[in-house]
């Protein structure tokens, strides 16, 4: 009788054991299923972080050719200035020489 008892009741443990283990199993496979949606979430940021640094570099690039430009067209309007104020100097001294001209005839 005590055997059949302990036979019983160990077959209660072991029905109660395998629930226990089908539940851990089931937490298991969550937490695997969770570990999967995150490690994809985690390879779309990567994969939109490195999107976003070549945007970020080719912008880069783009300023840095826009801004080298910008620099030539500064330095070409200066040259213009010189070279305008070159013209209004020899502007103004064939002014004075027509002026001085003008007097002499006169005179």
């Amino acid at each position: 009788a005590d055997h059949k008892a302990a036979w019983v009741e160990a077959g209660e443990q072991l029905a109660q054991l395998r629930q226990e283990l089908q539940q851990v199993e089931s937490e298991c496979a969550d937490q695997r299923e969770k570990a999967q949606q995150h490690a994809g979430t985690a390879a779309e940021s990567q994969a939109r972080v490195a999107q976003l640094l070549r945007t970020n570099s080719e912008f880069e690039q783009h300023a840095d050719s826009v801004w080298s430009k910008a620099e030539e067209a500064q330095s070409r309007l200066r040259d213009k200035e010189e070279d305008l104020g070159r013209a209004r100097e020899e502007c103004a001294e064939l002014t004075q020489l027509l002026d001085d001209q003008r007097s002499e005839v006169t005179a």
